[in-house]
């Protein structure tokens, strides 16, 4: 079925099959510190991508902020925080994304 009703899971497969490819594309390698750092700068952006699409998805989707809460709750070292922030909907309520700013303040203030 098709319009607003969709739930983007093909969507997310997408997404999470980009993430997948970002953490498979340095492994086993011995190219040091410089490919894992670009692998992890892929895995980032991946998840960022992943938590702006559920909150703000493409036209004929559902937004999915419980499944964006619980992106940012399992991987909140790995997503930026600056583009979470800024494709947050004004209308989720803080108490949710609390516990990821906090992570996000202790982790920056070191």
């Amino acid at each position: 079925s098709g319009g607003a009703g969709r739930s983007g899971t093909s969507l997310i497969a997408k997404a999470a099959s980009k993430v997948g490819g970002a953490a498979g594309a340095a492994g086993g390698d011995a190219g040091g510190s410089s490919k894992r750092a670009a692998q992890s700068a892929r895995i980032s952006a991946a998840l960022s991508e992943l938590v702006v699409v559920l909150l703000i998805p493409p036209d004929g989707y559902k937004a999915r902020e419980s499944d964006a809460l619980r992106v940012l709750d399992a991987h909140s070292a790995s997503i930026n925080p600056t583009s979470v922030l800024e494709a947050m909907p004004g209308d989720v309520a803080f108490k949710s994304i609390a516990p990821y700013i906090a992570r996000v303040a202790v982790r920056h203030s070191h």
